[in-house]
């Protein structure tokens, strides 16, 4: 089931108003920074992932298939404008990314927050990011009681801010490899900076890569080829990401962070484009009140670009 038209009708209505917050990627605050009285009973909304997981033989069997299939696809695209053209790249996501918090007595505050970013890079570092907040989602009855009794704290905030040169991170993608063999090189090492798993960790660079639309189309080509070629990657099938548009998804399955998730691409099989990413709990924890798999965060990339000069507001 796919429950999130409900629940961007629940989070619409006057009886769910809350202060709402934008936030980053999951951080863990101190236990003590909090003080949290008696549980208070409240309903809680619980997201339950609409994806058709395959098995994992099968779905292994065809990931290959369909990420050389898309590294066909893309060079045949049209070659972008340069990321190096004047002006600004343009982007604009729709996301939702878990936030979690440590509360006195051992309670976890865990909720979901939605924000709208639109963001302009120019080649400089400079440019300019504006994101707007939707509703919180808890993900556990305790959850919301928690945040309640603390006196709603806030959970993140969101980024309405101009930046000068060096400000932002710009990436020319042209200067990457277009040989599989050398891109995989840079990509592991890379990889190998961060703390999760290599395949795991390669597999999530890629995915920053292929989000950025300036890369040409022999890059984005090598990219999937190397996606290719991580073991463990798996086919999930022919979905639909939250804007309505079809795909087709390859995810990676791991468990460094002591819980069973899976980390889902979607791309459009016809350019190749990335269309989503989403990120998936497989396995019961205690604070998700749903049985998995549970969608616990997502980015649906809806517009890129280059345009000549930042909006006047």
């Amino acid at each position: 089931m796919d429950l999130w038209p409900a629940i961007r009708a629940a989070v619409a209505s006057p009886r769910l108003s809350r202060r709402t917050f934008v936030i980053g990627p999951l951080h863990v605050s101190r236990p003590a920074t909090l003080r949290i009285g008696a549980v208070v009973v409240l309903a809680a909304i619980i997201l339950v992932a609409g994806l058709p997981w395959l098995g994992r033989d099968q779905g292994a069997a065809g990931a290959a298939t369909v990420l050389n299939d898309l590294a066909r696809a893309a060079v045949l695209q049209p070659a972008p404008v340069p990321a190096t053209t004047p002006g600004y790249r343009y982007t604009k996501t729709d996301s939702m990314y878990l936030s979690m918090m440590g509360a006195q007595g051992g309670e976890l505050i865990a909720a979901l927050v939605p924000k709208m970013r639109t963001m302009w890079i120019a080649p400089d570092g400079s440019g300019r990011i504006r994101e707007t907040a939707g509703e919180m989602v808890f993900l556990s009855e305790r959850s919301r009681a928690a945040w309640l009794a603390a006196g709603s704290p806030p959970l993140g905030r969101a980024i309405n801010q101009d930046f000068g040169a060096q400000g932002l991170s710009f990436e020319d993608l042209s200067r990457l490899p277009t040989d599989p063999s050398a891109l995989a090189t840079v990509i592991r090492e890379r990889a190998q900076r961060a703390d999760p798993p290599l395949y795991d960790e390669m597999f999530v660079v890629i995915g920053d890569l292929l989000r950025e639309q300036t890369a040409p189309p022999q890059v984005r080509a090598a990219l999937y080829k190397v996606a290719a070629g991580i073991p463990g990657v798996e086919l999930v099938g022919q979905v639909h990401d939250r804007a309505g548009r079809q795909g087709v998804a390859v995810a990676k399955t791991s468990t460094y962070t002591g819980v069973k998730r899976r980390h889902v691409l979607i791309f459009d099989a016809r350019t190749s484009a990335l269309l989503a990413e989403e990120d998936v709990i497989l396995e019961s924890v205690s604070w998700i009140d749903a049985k998995p798999p549970v969608v616990i965060g997502y980015a649906t990339y809806l517009e890129s670009g280059i345009v000549e000069s930042l909006p006047r507001d």
